[in-house]
């Protein structure tokens, strides 16, 4: 399958994206003040951080990591 970068231009200013961003933020918020709270023993923390880097990575993916990322998976 081939996304051209103007395809991928469109789906981020889709307004079903932005409300899946503005969700997966959302998210990555409530999990930070989880930690902030101490609502998490050392493991859960460990695994909250990798979550919330998670978010970070899709939420700043480029057209050009999605397109490496599709190439390797192949």
């Amino acid at each position: 399958m081939i996304i051209t970068k103007s395809e991928y231009q469109e789906w981020l200013e889709h307004s079903v994206t932005k409300a899946f961003f503005k969700a997966l933020e959302a998210n990555r918020e409530e999990l930070k003040e989880n930690i902030v709270v101490g609502l998490y023993d050392e493991k859960q923390e460990l695994e909250v951080k990798g979550i919330c880097k998670s978010v970070i990575n899709i939420l700043d993916m480029t057209y050009e990591q999605l397109m490496e990322g599709y190439a390797n998976a192949k």
